[in-house]
């Protein structure tokens, strides 16, 4: 883990519940892969470092030395960033938590998000893109909710969304055409995709589709929205992040935030 003061470039909101932040930070980009987060504070506030909030990473561009992170709106202590002129310096510390690591021998990748819990896929989404996979995102957001905008996402991607409960129908095709899943939401999100797995996959085991510990970072499922983040340290030593996992629990800040889904 790193220490870098970054300099913030644009904010962005693709959706009135999220912004992106683009950030000057050559050593973290250089590091940075899908599913991890860095631990964000304005430089000059305070010196404990349970001050800092974690922010996922949304997209990397390594050759320009830029981050975007994904900032949901929702905590008051997220939310303060949003206040900061452009050029302000931010303090960083990453790269945070296990990545996702893409099967080289996948070729078709299936995203399903639970709503605005996408954010955190973004990087893993433009990642794929780049090495050359075919991507499809599905949205599973409930009637009353604004799902993320199509004009917002690349192009180069198949774009779905079906509503909570109804989405079984467009999920097990695409479940039997890919070579690897990463979803994003509620451990009980999770539990109903590892039942349409079974159901699409037989005999199917681990290495195939992996999640995201989205809930100790604010994800609230019954609102379908962001809160704020038990996450507190990024090193598993405040114990905030614990997740129940069957007979034992996990950390998500360490042993999470990817996990195979099969371990749930």
């Amino acid at each position: 883990m790193e220490q870098e003061v970054a300099t913030l470039l644009s904010a962005l909101a693709p959706h009135s519940d999220a912004t992106l932040l683009r950030l000057r930070a050559p050593r973290l980009a250089s590091q940075m892969q899908p599913g991890q987060f860095v631990m964000v504070k304005p430089v000059g506030v305070g010196w404990d470092p349970f001050l800092r909030s974690p922010l996922f990473v949304a997209d990397v561009a390594v050759d320009e030395g830029l981050l975007t992170l994904w900032l949901p709106h929702g905590s008051p202590s997220l939310e303060s960033l949003l206040r900061l002129p452009l050029s302000s310096r931010l303090d960083l510390l990453g790269p945070c938590g296990a990545a996702v690591t893409l099967n080289p021998a996948w070729r078709q990748l299936l995203l399903v998000a639970e709503g605005l819990a996408l954010g955190p896929l973004l990087a893993l989404l433009h990642h794929a893109l780049r090495r050359g996979l075919t991507v499809t995102l599905l949205s599973i957001t409930p009637p009353g909710h604004v799902p993320y905008p199509a004009d917002a996402l690349p192009f180069a991607i198949e774009y779905q969304r079906a509503e909570r409960g109804g989405a079984g129908q467009i999920a097990q095709p695409l479940l039997r055409w890919a070579d690897g899943v990463v979803a994003a939401g509620s451990t009980t999100f999770y539990a109903d995709l590892a039942d349409e797995l079974r159901d699409a996959r037989p005999g199917q085991r681990g290495g195939f589709a992996y999640g995201l510990l989205l809930e100790p970072f604010g994800w609230q499922p019954g609102r379908m929205a962001w809160g704020e983040p038990r996450v507190a340290c990024a090193t598993g030593s405040c114990r905030a992040c614990l997740v129940p996992v069957r007979r034992d629990s996990w950390l998500a800040c360490t042993r999470g935030p990817a996990i195979d889904l099969w371990g749930l």
